[in-house]
């Protein structure tokens, strides 16, 4: 044998040695996923759905204690199945981030001093007008698509422009055209990235508001003519009314709760899922302050599954139940 052969082969003979262990080495990372080193920086690249959870306000009761005391614990099922359809549609191509109330929120912001006055009590009860600033200071220093709790996807959001993107009609116009309305619904929201102009001057405008604000920033629809204002100023954004499913109909009138909690449909939705339709909005304070659809609240997720209503039947098409 030539003296060059020898060291080829010894060569060729380390380099498939190389090769079948990195081949193995993957396949045992593809079978056991805490093989693998970066286990916690997986999925950190993407970017992410922020879906802030509401604990101000006692929702259950601890019947062990015969209703006497209150918790703050979120004990609302159907708020799961919600949180489950966000992922499973949306995994893929978001890391999906719940935030825990006002306490949450402080922790993600940098701390109580980045709030608002009215908000660094913990306890402090929400309106609707104090979302606006909740959601444009996530969006303002982290980017990514803000999802209220009480939503079901019915598909995936995918991929988003490099511009704001607002999704829905206003809840309080009744009827609405295909064109839409001024203002959008505010149940999903998109940023392209921390810092956007549009989000940070938001940010800034709605802080002053409820630094100044006596009340009342709701019935007056404050966040709605904060947005009309940024529209104005910055008005490359994108509004996608059709993504929502909160209209029936020809005139297109408003999905109510009597629509979702109907009972007795075999499937047969008293509304139609367009084809560009990707998400359902859930009235959550409308449901939360209706007495007479306690009822609901109170289902657990084997008995929603088990129930004829719509919204069973929304669970279904996302592919939760």
């Amino acid at each position: 044998m030539k003296d060059w052969m020898m060291p080829v082969t010894i060569g060729l003979v380390a380099l498939t040695a190389i090769a079948i262990g990195a081949s193995v080495s993957q396949g045992m990372i593809s079978n056991n996923p805490f093989e693998a080193t970066d286990l916690f920086k997986k999925g950190m690249g993407l970017p992410c759905i922020w879906v802030f959870f509401d604990t101000s306000i006692p929702n259950t009761r601890q019947y062990s204690d015969f209703s006497a005391r209150s918790s703050r614990a979120l004990n609302l099922p159907f708020l799961n199945l919600c949180y489950e359809s966000i992922a499973k549609q949306n995994s893929s191509k978001y890391r999906i981030q719940a935030i825990s109330g006002l306490a949450g929120l402080a922790e993600l912001l940098g701390g109580w001093d980045e709030l608002p006055d009215k908000l660094k009590n913990p306890l402090a009860t929400l309106e609707p007008a104090d979302f606006a600033w909740i959601r444009a200071s996530v969006l303002a220093k982290h980017g990514g698509l803000w999802v209220a709790p009480a939503t079901i996807c019915l598909k995936p959001f995918g991929d988003m422009p490099n511009i704001p993107v607002f999704f829905g009609t206003d809840t309080d116009e009744t009827f609405v055209g295909t064109a839409g309305t001024p203002v959008p619904n505010f149940q999903v929201a998109w940023s392209p990235a921390a810092g956007n102009p549009l989000w940070v001057a938001w940010e800034a405008m709605s802080k002053k508001r409820l630094n100044k604000s006596g009340g009342g920033d709701t019935a007056r629809g404050a966040d709605k003519w904060e947005f009309l204002a940024l529209a104005a100023r910055f008005p490359d954004i994108d509004v996608r009314p059709l993504a929502e499913v909160g209209r029936k109909g020809a005139a297109g009138r408003r999905i109510q709760i009597e629509d979702l909690l109907a009972a007795g449909q075999e499937g047969d939705l008293p509304f139609e899922i367009g084809p560009m339709a990707v998400y359902v909005p859930l009235p959550w304070p409308e449901l939360k302050n209706r007495r007479a659809f306690g009822w609901f609240l109170r289902l657990s997720e084997e008995q929603i599954a088990e129930s004829d209503l719509v919204i069973r039947d929304l669970y279904r098409a996302a592919g939760v139940l």
